[in-house]
C-alpha cells in the first residue's frame, strides 16, 4: 500500500473516530469534502447530497452521536493518480438520541481526489 492510500485509511479511522465522539468539527478538519459528493446513509433513506448540507445540518449529526468509538475493516484499496478508493466495513458503536444496533456494519467506500483537494464519501447497509 503507497504512502497516500496508507494516509487516507488514517485520516478515514481518525475522522470516523471523531464523529462518533460527536467533534463534527475535528471530523469536517480530518475529510475536507467535495461540493459534489453523495452520501448514501448506512441507516438508509434517501441519500444526501452536498447541497443538502446546511450548517444546521451538520451542527444536529455532531449532538446525534455521543461518546461513541469506531472501528474499520480495510477490505481493498485501489489508488490512481487521481483517486483512492478504499473499500471498508465500519462498525460504529454510538450512543445519541437514538442507539445503532451494536450489529451494525456499513460497508463503505472513500475517495480522495489530491487534485481537489477533497473527499468523496458514501456508505451502503451491510
Amino acid at each position: 500500500m503507497d504512502q497516500t492510500v496508507a494516509d487516507l485509511v488514517e485520516r478515514s479511522a481518525e475522522a470516523n473516530s471523531a464523529l462518533m465522539r460527536g467533534e463534527i468539527t475535528k471530523y469536517y478538519e480530518v475529510t475536507p469534502h467535495t461540493g459534489d459528493f453523495l452520501l448514501m446513509s448506512p441507516f438508509g433513506g434517501k441519500p444526501t447530497r452536498a447541497a443538502e448540507l446546511t450548517a444546521e445540518r451538520i451542527e444536529a449529526m455532531g449532538r446525534f452521536f455521543k461518546n461513541g468509538t469506531f472501528e474499520h475493516e480495510l477490505l481493498q484499496a485501489y489508488g490512481s493518480a487521481d483517486m483512492v478508493v478504499l473499500a471498508i466495513i465500519e462498525r460504529p458503536h454510538v450512543k445519541g438520541r437514538r442507539s445503532a444496533s451494536p450489529g451494525l456494519a456499513a460497508a463503505g467506500y472513500l475517495g480522495l481526489s489530491p487534485r481537489r483537494g477533497g473527499m468523496a464519501l458514501g456508505a451502503s447497509a451491510r
